[in-house]
């Protein structure tokens, strides 16, 4: 049986959410400050003691909507049989058909997952890996016309999203966003100080990075943007040396995403002393009109 979630069983949903979101991807997973509305169609899914034994909740903010894409915050089941994640799937296609064009979800790599995903007709789109660095020491050598700026929420939110929508038009799975997002992100993460920063080159922003200082104690980096007509010019290299030295004063290892075809990106972090620790499959399904 599926059901809806709401007031009277939110409390078994972000209980379900914190003991099983981790073993796919807890990027998104649902939490306290969690949500019940259009934007986040969410259920539960009961055996036939009606226990819970499966959630999925999906979001349809106002950026996915204009990307008609809906991404999975959670997307489980812990019944053996697929029967589970079919019926989770078929409430919230309900609600996303005549939405979005596509829905997706990330997973690790494992036979049971796949094949249950790939059985109810998602397809892979990408692969990411997850990367980390060490807590050693790194020198940011002074670069000619470069200086970095604190992001300021009140002044730069327009300026954070022009570069980042810019530098990754191309880059496969990224959704344009806008100031609300960014400070709903500043919000929710915890953020260290001078933890999002700006690159002026030669008095004209044109880069920055973002981090966030995770549950389990690393500083997790990205986005790292420079705006395309700005690329090959070792400002990329720059901003993430400057993020792994933030790490360095707070005493934390540091952490990553990439896509896997993204390679220059993915040269360059193994180059600066990253080493690949994960890889996460996304999966996609394409809905009809």
């Amino acid at each position: 049986m599926v059901e809806r979630v709401c007031e009277g069983n939110l409390k078994d949903f972000l209980s379900y959410c914190h003991k099983y979101g981790g073993e796919h991807d807890d990027s998104y997973l649902p939490g306290d400050d969690f949500t019940i509305d259009d934007d986040h169609p969410s259920f539960l899914l009961y055996d036939e003691d009606l226990r819970v034994c499966g959630a999925a909740s999906l979001m349809l903010e106002e950026q996915y909507r204009r990307a008609g894409k809906g991404r999975f915050m959670i997307f489980h089941s812990i019944q053996s049989e697929p029967a589970g994640y079919r019926s989770l799937l078929e409430a919230v296609l309900a609600e996303a058909t005549g939405v979005v064009i596509n829905v997706y979800l990330f997973v690790p790599p494992g036979p049971k997952i796949q094949r249950v995903l790939e059985g109810l007709g998602f397809e892979i789109e990408r692969y990411s890996f997850v990367m980390k660095r060490k807590m050693t020491n790194i020198q940011v050598p002074v670069q000619e016309g470069v200086d970095f700026v604190t992001f300021d929420e009140r002044e730069d939110g327009e300026l954070y999203c022009h570069i980042v929508n810019s530098a990754f038009k191309k880059i496969a799975g990224h959704i344009d966003i806008k100031p609300d997002r960014v400070s709903a992100m500043i919000e929710k993460y915890n953020i260290p100080a001078e933890g999002i920063q700006l690159l002026y080159f030669e008095g004209t922003p044109v880069g920055l990075f973002f981090s966030e200082i995770t549950e389990d104690g690393m500083l997790e980096i990205g986005p790292i943007a420079v705006l395309p007509e700005y690329q090959g010019r070792g400002l990329g290299r720059a901003l993430l040396r400057r993020a792994v030295q933030l790490s360095q004063r707070l005493g934390l290892d540091s952490v990553l995403s990439v896509n896997a075809e993204n390679e220059k990106a993915l040269s360059l972090y193994l180059k600066e002393g990253f080493t690949r620790v994960g890889t996460r499959i996304c999966y996609g399904m394409d809905l009809d009109p």
